[in-house]
């Protein structure tokens, strides 16, 4: 009997476990669904530097005299 009332406490654990996270995914990720998560890694990159000198040191140089192109 004490096998059974261990079993049954340690489901009703991991169904309060899996409701509770299932709910906080729910409301986290409102407008998720999963066709849009499986597209993911298929989307460009939106990378730019931090800061504006670092962009300036990024572009290429103009070939005709040796400064970034502006």
């Amino acid at each position: 009997m004490e096998v059974l009332f261990l079993t049954l406490l340690l489901s009703l654990i991991l169904a309060a476990i899996f409701i509770i996270l299932f709910y906080r995914d729910r409301i986290r990720n409102r407008f998720a669904s999963p066709e849009r998560d499986a597209l993911i890694p298929f989307e460009e990159e939106k990378s730019r530097p931090a800061n504006p000198r670092d962009r300036e040191a990024s572009e290429p140089a103009d070939p005709r005299d040796g400064r970034p192109q502006a």
